[in-house]
Protein backbone atom coordinates (compact mmCIF):
# COMPACT_ATOMS: atom_id res chain seq x y z
CA UNK A 1 0.00 0.00 0.00
CA UNK A 2 0.98 3.48 -1.28
CA UNK A 3 1.36 6.03 1.80
CA UNK A 4 0.48 9.61 1.78
CA UNK A 5 4.17 10.91 1.62
CA UNK A 6 4.89 8.58 -1.50
CA UNK A 7 1.69 9.77 -3.20
CA UNK A 8 2.54 13.43 -3.04
CA UNK A 9 5.68 13.00 -4.24
CA UNK A 10 5.00 10.81 -6.94
CA UNK A 11 2.23 13.78 -7.82
CA UNK A 12 5.10 16.37 -7.19
CA UNK A 13 7.33 14.66 -9.42
CA UNK A 14 5.01 13.89 -12.60
CA UNK A 15 3.13 17.66 -12.43
CA UNK A 16 6.79 18.85 -12.69
CA UNK A 17 7.39 16.56 -15.93
CA UNK A 18 4.28 17.65 -17.55
CA UNK A 19 5.12 21.10 -17.36
CA UNK A 20 8.36 20.67 -18.41
CA UNK A 21 7.33 18.04 -21.29
CA UNK A 22 4.80 20.98 -22.21
CA UNK A 23 7.49 23.66 -22.35
CA UNK A 24 9.82 21.57 -24.61
CA UNK A 25 12.31 21.17 -21.95
CA UNK A 26 14.51 18.45 -21.42
CA UNK A 27 15.62 17.44 -17.93
CA UNK A 28 19.08 18.79 -19.11
CA UNK A 29 18.03 21.95 -19.78
CA UNK A 30 15.75 22.14 -16.67
CA UNK A 31 19.07 21.70 -14.47
CA UNK A 32 21.40 23.80 -16.80
CA UNK A 33 18.36 26.49 -15.37
CA UNK A 34 18.10 25.49 -12.18
CA UNK A 35 21.41 23.86 -11.11
CA UNK A 36 19.96 20.65 -10.18
CA UNK A 37 21.80 17.66 -11.38
CA UNK A 38 19.66 16.28 -14.20
CA UNK A 39 20.11 12.89 -12.54
CA UNK A 40 18.13 14.31 -9.31
CA UNK A 41 15.70 15.80 -11.64
CA UNK A 42 14.63 12.66 -12.92
CA UNK A 43 14.59 11.36 -9.72
CA UNK A 44 11.82 13.48 -8.42
CA UNK A 45 9.92 12.90 -11.16
CA UNK A 46 10.28 9.57 -11.14
CA UNK A 47 8.93 9.92 -7.52
CA UNK A 48 12.15 7.83 -6.25
CA UNK A 49 13.09 11.29 -4.58
CA UNK A 50 11.21 14.03 -2.02
CA UNK A 51 12.62 17.43 -3.00
CA UNK A 52 13.54 19.82 -0.20
CA UNK A 53 11.66 23.27 -0.39
CA UNK A 54 14.17 24.68 -1.82
CA UNK A 55 14.14 22.67 -4.65
CA UNK A 56 10.60 22.33 -4.99
CA UNK A 57 10.38 26.16 -5.29
CA UNK A 58 13.44 26.53 -8.19
CA UNK A 59 11.84 24.24 -10.32
CA UNK A 60 8.27 25.84 -9.50
CA UNK A 61 9.53 29.06 -10.74
CA UNK A 62 11.94 27.62 -13.70
CA UNK A 63 8.57 26.02 -14.78
CA UNK A 64 6.07 29.17 -14.02
CA UNK A 65 3.95 26.76 -11.59
CA UNK A 66 2.59 28.40 -8.81
CA UNK A 67 3.44 26.30 -5.98
CA UNK A 68 0.27 27.24 -4.23
CA UNK A 69 -2.21 25.38 -6.91
CA UNK A 70 0.52 22.77 -7.50
CA UNK A 71 0.27 21.90 -3.01
CA UNK A 72 -3.40 22.24 -3.52
CA UNK A 73 -3.47 19.65 -6.46
CA UNK A 74 -1.37 17.42 -3.82
CA UNK A 75 -3.91 18.12 -1.21
CA UNK A 76 -6.77 16.36 -3.05
CA UNK A 77 -6.91 12.66 -2.96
Amino acid sequence: MITEKERVVSLFGEAIKLKRMEMHLSQRDVAQLTGITHVHIGHIERGMKEPSITIALRLCDTLDIDINDLIATLKTP
